[in-house]
C-alpha cells in the first residue's frame, strides 16, 4: 500500500522493518478530486502529502484577487507549506489539486514521533529541508535573472511533462507571466 513512499525513504536512509513499520503506522492514504484544497492561506500546515500520482501546487493569492503559483509538483514530491508545518505559523501560501491524485498523508505530530523514535528520521528530514533550500533559490534566481523565454525553455527542458499536463494559465503563472505573453511565447519558439 505504501511502497512508492517506502522507495522515497529508502533513497535517503536505509530503514528496517520495525523503523518502516512505525512509519507506516502513521500514513494514510487519500484521493482528491482536481480543485481540492489542502490548506487555505493563514491556516496552519499540519500535514506533508507525499504524491503518489497526480499534480498538486502551492500558490500565493496576491492584494488583487489572483494567484502566482509557486510551485507545480508530481508524483514521487512532498508537498507542504513546509515553513508553516514546521514553523506552526500561518501559511503564506494555499495548496490544491491540478489533477485528480492519490497522496499518503503524514502529520506533524507523526513525523515528530519519527524523529525522537528513528535517528535516522533527522537527517531524512535535514535532507529534505537542503532539497527544498536548493530548489526555492534555484527558483528564485531563475525569476530574478532568467528573461521569460529563457525560463520557458528550461522548464520544457526540465519538466516537459508539465506542458502537456497542466493547463496553460498555471504554467503562465509559474513562469512570472500572463497567458497571452506564454502564448506569444510559445509561437516565437515554435517559429525558429
Amino acid at each position: 500500500m505504501f511502497e512508492q513512499i517506502k522507495s522515497y525513504f529508502l533513497k535517503f536512509i536505509p530503514l528496517d522493518d520495525a523503523q518502516w513499520a512505525l512509519i507506516a503506522s502513521g500514513l494514510e492514504k487519500i484521493v482528491v478530486s482536481k480543485k481540492s484544497i489542502l490548506l487555505h492561506a493563514g491556516e496552519v500546515c499540519r500535514h506533508a502529502w507525499f504524491i503518489n500520482s497526480g499534480c498538486l501546487r502551492y500558490y500565493y493569492n496576491t492584494h488583487d484577487g489572483m494567484e502566482i503559483t509557486g510551485y507545480i509538483f508530481t508524483e514521487n514530491s512532498f508537498v507542504s507549506s513546509f515553513g508553516s508545518f514546521v514553523s506552526r505559523q500561518p501559511s503564506t501560501q494555499s495548496i490544491d489539486a491540478i489533477e485528480d491524485s492519490e497522496l499518503i498523508v503524514i502529520s506533524y505530530d507523526h513525523m515528530l514521533k519519527l524523529y525522537e523514535n528513528i535517528p535516522q528520521m533527522e537527517r531524512f528530514g535535514r535532507l529534505l529541508a537542503e532539497n527544498i533550500v536548493v530548489g526555492s533559490q534555484m527558483r528564485t534566481a531563475s525569476l530574478l535573472v532568467d528573461d521569460p523565454d529563457t525560463r520557458y525553455q528550461k522548464l520544457l527542458r526540465e519538466r516537459p511533462e508539465l506542458i502537456i499536463r497542466i493547463p496553460h494559465y498555471y504554467i503562465a503563472s509559474y513562469l512570472g507571466v500572463k497567458p497571452e505573453t506564454l502564448s506569444r511565447i510559445r509561437k516565437r519558439l515554435s517559429e525558429k
